[in-house]
């Protein structure tokens, strides 16, 4: 980021009697932004991802409305990477703008409104509140509201109003005088008046700025903060500090106030240049809060996941590392935010080994890698065998899903062959159905070269359902064909066997199978016993 030179004082300010102070900046940023710090963040507006005129809103309580009223802004088409589409003040819109920006307040009213404010506490002497943005204006010779909040009836000279007149108004101003940024709070409608400043420079038109206002609830603490350097404000006119501390007109903002951006709420004063971000404070941020957000920067990227195809092996367990690219982020929170459609996915654990089941959406992956192991059931395998999704989230927002397509390549399964497990029976001389007999394969479209030998007996099946390679399948005692597991099957059941012996005696029937991948020496076997009774 390149930040603009603030070591020039503002003639035209001074000429304003704007009381300023002015400093040099360190033009150093980290390459790598952090997270935001969001502690007693009531609003969050980033004009970098919205839509239309809808705000992207992260808040704590119901805030203003996120959808603009009259809009004098446009949004920005997008910009090259790393910087996205902002929102963009000018005189002169394109279509569909009028005179103001108005965010219209909550409605219904939130109910911390009706007893301590929107903003501020109850406590008399704990008012405090802050707000944050993130702009770069067009030019340095304007004098314009960048952002008001305005409670009260408007006045006519509360815009310039050193003086402090008394014009009935509540308003919270952030102003661009000149090249000095002026924050100015008024209450003219309580029992004690005042008005305050806080005030810094110099502008340079284009340069980026993080602008903070800390209001404190020991008044001479309250600050204001410019890229990370803070400036002192001031009271003007001199008044108590039990009155400035009080503050009352920010305990009813969230009732009846309305936020306008780039102008006062009828157009007046209207400000030129590009928002990216706005945030509201019910406590005044510590210096460190607003270093840790000057860090963070001034809109949040979107985290970027894309979608890929990957391939493991039947029976294998398949390691999958999940990524997301940001320019600024590096760390991210991975969620799995649609389980498989098949198969089971784990997280990582130490060596790697599996870890616990991933089996809800929505469920945090844990590897600091972004790893997942994912299992196909056994012995399955296909071209786009499963499909997951996954997002990422930078701590402020979460990208779009990204979809896994997992294809899992086939492993050979060796068949096998099973045998009947009680004993068979036959009298010489008649066939006698030997049932019990059945080979089996995972790889159920793999052709199996099936064999059957008995010896001393005849062996018959009906070969209408394979191929006969050995035998015709009548009174064999050898025979051999193929097929299939389910047709091999189907002609086994129907074998039948007849006894050659008269005497009687044991026979053994042996069934080996084997597919072209083990080959023949690879075979397996089962074998059964059948008992054969005399003849007469």
């Amino acid at each position: 980021r390149v930040h603009g030179d603030l070591t020039r004082p503002s003639e035209h300010a001074m000429r304003h009697g704007v009381v300023g102070v002015f400093f040099a900046l360190a033009l150093a940023a980290s390459a790598v932004m952090s997270a935001r710090n969001s502690a007693s963040q009531l609003i969050w507006y980033q004009f970098s991802e919205g839509t239309g005129t809808t705000i992207a809103e992260s808040s704590a309580t119901t805030g203003w409305s996120t959808t603009m009223s009259n809009a004098r802004a446009n949004w920005v088409v997008a910009q090259s990477s790393p910087e996205p589409r902002g929102i963009e003040f000018s005189v002169a819109c394109s279509s569909n703008c009028a005179t103001g920006s108005v965010f219209p307040p909550p409605s219904p009213t939130p109910a911390a409104a009706t007893t301590s404010g929107f903003m501020v506490s109850s406590a008399p002497l704990d008012s405090e509140f802050g707000l944050e943005l993130w702009l770069r204006t067009s030019n340095t010779s304007q004098n314009a509201l960048i952002a008001d909040v305005a409670l009260g009836a408007a006045g006519t000279n509360e815009f310039d109003d050193s003086a402090c007149s008394s014009d009935p108004l509540r308003a919270l101003m952030v102003k661009q005088v000149g090249d000095v940024v002026v924050v100015r709070f008024i209450d003219k409608s309580s029992a004690t008046s005042f008005c305050s400043v806080c005030s810094t420079g110099s502008l340079v038109a284009g340069a980026l700025y993080h602008i903070v206002l800390a209001k404190s609830a020991t008044y001479g603490a309250s600050l204001i903060y410019v890229n990370g350097a803070s400036a002192a404000c001031t009271a003007v006119p001199s008044v108590t500090p039990s009155t400035l501390n009080t503050f009352s007109a920010m305990q009813t903002v969230g009732s009846n106030g309305y936020l306008s951006l780039g102008s006062r709420r009828n157009g007046a004063h209207p400000w030129t240049g590009r928002l990216y971000m706005l945030a509201f404070f019910n406590n005044a941020p510590s210096a460190g809060q607003v270093a840790t957000n000057y860090a963070a920067g001034p809109y949040n990227v979107v985290p970027s996941v894309a979608s890929f195809s990957i391939t493991g092996v039947e029976d294998t367990t398949l390691l999958i590392t999940l990524n997301a690219t940001d320019p600024y982020d590096s760390v991210f929170i991975l969620r799995i935010s649609v389980t498989p459609s098949a198969g089971s996915l784990y997280q990582v654990a130490a060596g790697p080994t599996r870890g616990a089941q991933i089996t809800a959406a929505g469920t945090a992956v844990t590897d600091p890698s972004g790893r997942v192991f994912f299992e196909a059931a056994a012995n399955a395998n296909g071209l786009n065998y499963a499909t997951f999704a996954f997002t990422a989230e930078d701590g402020e927002a979460v990208s779009p899903p990204a979809t896994v397509t997992v294809s899992i390549n086939p492993v050979n399964d060796a068949p096998t062959a099973s045998a009947p497990t009680t004993l068979q029976t036959n009298t010489y001389g008649i066939q006698s159905a030997i049932t019990g007999f059945s080979v089996a394969d995972n790889d159920t479209a793999d052709v199996l070269t099936v064999s059957l030998h008995a010896s001393s007996g005849l062996l018959t099946i009906d070969p209408s359902t394979v191929i006969m390679v050995v035998g015709d399948g009548v009174d064999d005692t050898a025979m051999r064909f193929r097929a299939v597991a389910s047709a091999a099957n189907t002609a086994l059941a129907t074998l039948k066997y007849e006894g050659l012996a008269p005497a009687g005696g044991s026979d053994s029937v042996v069934l080996s199978v084997f597919d072209d991948t083990v080959g023949a020496a690879a075979a397996a076997r089962a074998t059964a016993t059948v008992t054969v009774t005399g003849g007469c």
